[in-house]
């Protein structure tokens, strides 16, 4: 076997570590285990976001180490031992390194930590998820730093040895009566249909599968509440399960030895599980497809034949009817903007977007797109068959507007400049995914590939993606090769996804008389603690990474204490990485308001208790500047004669660029000002029929054009 160790990779058998590591002397260690499924890690920036906070939590510097190359190493230890046709799990620790003579004051600065990798093979517990797993309650007695991912773990190790001494699977940890987790898996539970599990905080570890589950079980509808249960619940829960990087999702139907849930695995443990592998299996065989995409002209080249280059959108611009498709874009840009109005003027607010749907649909028909239909979510989906089925590229723009079913949305011309709610946002974008159909289809244009034109739903605020999520989730699963989202006015592109984690907070107590009833935990007076402590959050410049406390609600009067205090947060970031790093700072935060308040008034019994209910997350991702999909849409403006400049923001792409789907948003041409109010303008300007050109121009390089 081959492992890691300090920079080499070597046989196991000649692996050794100094006596002197602080590793083996004090635990002083920071450690991930990560699944790999085909040769590729399972969620490898999650891990990577984890192992930093761990490092900076221990005063380990984790800056001269570089923590992506690390796990890239781990990748190459997957396939070099031979491990990349099946499933395994890599170890990743680093502890402090080597010091003489042994002291409990650190090592000088400067010294090298010890890094250690190696890649076992791994079989999932498919029998014991068949069946469920028993688990026993046990004193929580860890430290108060449970957020780090630490090798001192003799807690941990001390309760899976009862756990299994007694038959069970896994020691839980009960603290003060709460349940907190389990001694290597994060335990959720359902009750009365609701799902709950011990907010993020220092008593617990953030589980990248934790994570996953909370985001696949929001996609799927289900109510949550990241809140504490309380050991007796778990008795009479509807569900018990357990996450884990082995674990998955691993059903619970046996408690201290009493069954629960009627002693069988639960249909909301089955169905997480099942949404869960087909996310970490989906990565895998999009790895494996890139790999193959790469390798095919090398294959084909064996086997004799010869691999088509593919062309420059300049080249593509220049074949006839593409040609003729961009020429009636120019020439019909009168019509076009009479698609923008008019569709801007049927009423499209939050969660209400079926009448405009309806309308889209309608002329995507009238175009000669007699397939169009929608779906269960309420998107609007019309194929244009190409020569064969891939590449299948969608291009989209987004039905919902912000504003209230009682808006008015007629659309006022004064000179050349149009007014009215939505009418760039996403008005535009609609217009130009109807206007390419039409060119397309009017001049003959044969694509190799499909296009899909297509009107999602819920882009806007608490619609959380929920279009583009039933699309790539459930209705265009797996046979998506390029999304193109078309939103808003002006000729960028978006090739970061900015992601956004909100959540409403709620601080709860029994409330009482503000003289009468003074001595007791005060859920405002926590609000503001947690608003303090957020203010005090520190984040990177680069990547831009943002906070915000936007609504603050609670109380009846001025003389009672309120029974709860609530806040509408907004976490923001173009990294991944930064953002799950800003929202464990936010949920620690949080926690300590929760106990600094409780420990305000010791000799009070009333609860205080903290809730963090989950309003929208969106995935923060992004495409490379050489990404084929971004070199399309810089290639197609300067074809055009204009330049694009690359950018960061919000939209819909931000969702296939979060599974590997290559995606990117465009500007739809023009000029648009006030986006989200009841003035919004739109100027079309000398050259608004770019817009539409740029777009088609992308789509077609992308799926080829016959």
């Amino acid at each position: 076997m081959i492992v890691y160790l300090n920079g080499n990779l070597i046989e196991k058998s000649k692996a050794h570590l100094s006596l002197d590591d602080r590793g083996f002397l004090f635990g002083e260690g920071a450690y991930e285990v990560t699944r790999a499924i085909h040769g590729s890690l399972f969620e490898p920036e999650r891990h990577i976001a984890r192992l930093d906070r761990t490092l900076r939590g221990l005063e380990i510097d984790p800056d001269p180490l570089d923590l992506e190359e690390l796990f890239a190493v781990s990748e190459r230890l997957v396939r070099d031992n031979g491990l990349a046709e099946g499933e395994a799990t890599v170890y990743l620790q680093i502890s402090r390194g080597a010091s003489v003579p042994r002291s409990h004051v650190y090592p000088p600065a400067g010294t090298p930590p010890t890094v250690y990798i190696v890649a076992t093979p791994f079989a999932p517990f498919t029998d014991l998820r068949a069946r469920g797993v028993g688990i026993i309650t046990v004193p929580d007695e860890r430290w108060m730093r449970c957020d780090l991912k630490t090798t001192s773990l003799i807690p941990n190790t001390m309760a899976k040895q009862r756990a299994v001494a007694s038959g069970a699977f896994e020691g839980v940890f009960v603290r003060e009566g709460i349940v907190t987790e389990g001694a290597h898996n994060n335990l959720f539970a359902v009750l009365r249909g609701e799902l709950r599990t011990h907010p993020l905080g220092p008593r617990i570890l953030r589980g990248v599968t934790r994570d996953v589950v909370l985001e696949l079980a929001a996609e799927a509808g289900h109510r949550i509440r990241e809140d504490a249960v309380r050991r007796e619940e778990l008795e009479t829960a509807d569900e018990v399960f357990l996450t884990g990087t082995t674990a998955d999702v691993l059903p619970v139907v046996q408690v201290d030895g009493r069954p629960i849930g009627g002693g069988r695995p639960g249909p909301m443990a089955r169905s997480l599980y099942e949404a869960l592998a087909a996310r970490m299996y989906r990565t895998a065989a999009r790895a494996l497809a890139l790999l193959l995409a790469v390798l095919a002209p090398a294959v084909a080249a064996c086997a004799g034949a010869q691999t088509p280059a593919v062309p420059a959108p300049s080249a593509v611009a220049a074949r006839p009817t593409v040609r003729a498709a961009l020429d009636k874009l120019r020439a019909d840009n009168a019509w076009t903007l009479e698609q923008q109005v008019s569709i801007c003027e049927v009423p499209a607010p939050p969660f209400r977007e079926a009448k405009r749907a309806e309308e889209f649909r309608r002329r995507l028909v009238a175009l000669g797109l007699t397939e169009a239909r929608i779906d269960a979510e309420g998107n609007v989906i019309a194929r244009r068959r190409g020569l064969a089925r891939r590449p299948a590229v969608i291009l989209s723009g987004h039905l919902d507007t912000v504003f209230p079913e009682s808006t008015d949305v007629t659309v006022k011309k004064e000179g050349d400049v149009y007014k009215g709610p939505g009418i760039g946002d996403d008005c535009r974008g609609l217009a130009i995914v109807l206007a390419v159909a039409r060119a397309l289809a009017s001049t003959g244009v044969q694509t190799r590939g499909d296009i899909l034109f297509v009107g999602t739903v819920g882009e806007e605020g608490a619609g959380n993606l929920r279009g583009v999520r039933h699309l790539f989730t459930n209705e265009l699963k797996d046979s998506v090769d390029y999304f193109i989202s078309v939103d808003g006015t002006g000729l960028g592109l978006t090739n970061t996804a900015v992601g956004s984690h909100r959540y409403r907070v709620t601080y709860e107590g029994p409330g009482g008389h503000s003289y009468g009833a003074f001595g007791m935990p005060n859920p405002a007076h926590a609000l503001g603690r947690a608003i303090a402590g957020i203010a005090e959050l520190r984040v990177p410049r680069e990547p831009k990474t943002t906070f915000n406390v936007g609504i603050i609600d609670g109380g009846t009067s001025v003389n009672s204490i309120p029974a709860s205090a609530v806040m509408d947060v907004d976490l923001r970031s173009a990294s991944p990485v930064a953002l799950d790093s800003l929202d464990a700072g936010f949920r620690a935060a949080l926690q300590r308001a929760l106990d600094a308040e409780r420990a305000r008034w010791p000799e009070s019994r009333v609860s205080l208790q903290l809730e963090i209910d989950t309003i929208g997350i969106r995935p923060a991702g992004s495409q490379p500047d050489t990404a084929r999909i971004v070199r399309a849409g810089v290639d197609a403006a300067r074809a055009l004669g204009f330049t694009t400049e690359l950018g960061a923001g919000s939209t819909d792409a931000n969702f296939p660029m979060s599974l590997g789907i290559p995606a990117i948003t465009i500007d739809g041409g023009g000029e648009g000002r006030g986006s989200h109010s009841l003035t919004e303008q739109y100027r079309d300007g000398d050259r608004g029929w770019l817009g539409p050109q740029w777009a088609a121009l992308i789509a077609l390089s992308l799926a080829g054009v016959r």
